[in-house]
């Protein structure tokens, strides 16, 4: 189910329908998940290929056509905020999401349902690690009844007057 998720997440900040130029104006907290989805700079690279496919009438400015938004393919990349020439930063960036999704995957793999698998939990080795830290580190005692830290005097031991 959450996969679902990501990938309906993915193809809404892909920059085709709301145009990346309306995304933006949402603001800086739509941002990361505009560079994070991966449909945005797979779209991109390949409205800029097949651009760059066409022959040059396609390529004419918008005002040469009579329906420049059916008919010239540079009024498209600047309605969708593309660039023509960023197929190699593009493939750059989706290798990149590919890495850190499959890294983050796998950390997902190895760290979760450890106790089904009868392995410790990474929870469970961090608390012994601190336990371990904090025992080479010697805290001062606390005076109970000031409530001060009695770091010069050590806490005596009373024992009972036992007389009958």
């Amino acid at each position: 189910m959450s996969s679902v998720s990501a990938l309906i997440a993915c193809a809404m900040f892909s920059g085709v329908a709301p145009r990346l130029s309306e995304l933006k104006k949402l603001g800086l907290a739509v941002k990361p998940l505009i560079w994070g989805s991966y449909a945005r700079w797979l779209v991109e690279s390949l409205y800029a290929a097949e651009i760059l496919a066409l022959s040059m009438a396609w390529r004419m400015p918008p005002a040469f056509y009579a329906k420049p938004r059916m008919e010239s393919a540079l009024e498209g990349l600047l309605l969708f905020g593309y660039v023509a020439r960023a197929a190699s930063v593009n493939c750059g960036v989706l290798a990149l999401l590919g890495v850190f999704f499959r890294a983050l995957t796998y950390l997902a793999l190895v760290y979760t349902n450890r106790d089904r698998m009868g392995l410790r939990a990474p929870a469970h080795a961090f608390a012994d690690l601190y336990a371990r830290c904090a025992a080479l580190v010697k805290r001062p005692r606390v005076n109970e009844r000031a409530g001060l830290l009695a770091a010069t005097t050590p806490r005596k031991e009373v024992s009972p007057d036992i007389s009958v």
